[in-house]
């Protein structure tokens, strides 16, 4: 188990349901590329969810225009741009899409879309819509 982990086991039964998560190891925030003895809790999606619950803890009406610097500073310091900000929150959005408790996103688990993919019905949304939304991870050509 990772240090400070709240939680990293195998499920000895399916997780909500899906059969492919049966003996699958399952971790914290859906963040099943860091290896068993590390911790995700520096992952970049973890910072900013991390950083959103420090500040909106110590200030509930902190407007959303003021939240977006303090990750871009906190992540990037003093070359924090807009655009930085900008995509770093469309990272973390990607990484928390259709994501649970104990089910990672779809972006980030194979397992989870041959399942969909083999089982049917897509939970929400086509793959062709699933596809279309996740377009901005694709490599550009030229």
């Amino acid at each position: 188990m990772g240090r400070g982990d709240a939680v990293r086991y195998a499920a000895g039964c399916e997780d909500e349901g899906e059969p492919w998560t049966k003996g699958k190891r399952q971790v914290p925030f859906g963040i099943g590329w860091v290896p068993p003895e590390k911790s995700a809790y520096n992952e970049l999606p973890v910072r900013v969810s991390r950083i959103a619950y420090r500040e909106f803890s110590k200030n509930p009406d902190l407007s959303m225009s003021h939240f977006k610097s303090l990750p871009g500073r906190e992540v990037f310091g003093d070359k924090s741009s807009e655009q930085h900000v900008a995509d770093l929150l469309m990272v973390q959005q990607y990484f928390r899409h259709e994501r649970s408790w104990a089910l990672p996103s779809p972006v980030v688990e194979p397992l989870r879309v041959k399942h969909f993919a083999a089982t049917g019905p897509w939970p929400r949304g086509t793959p062709a819509a699933r596809v279309a939304k996740a377009n901005w991870l694709l490599p550009r050509s030229g």
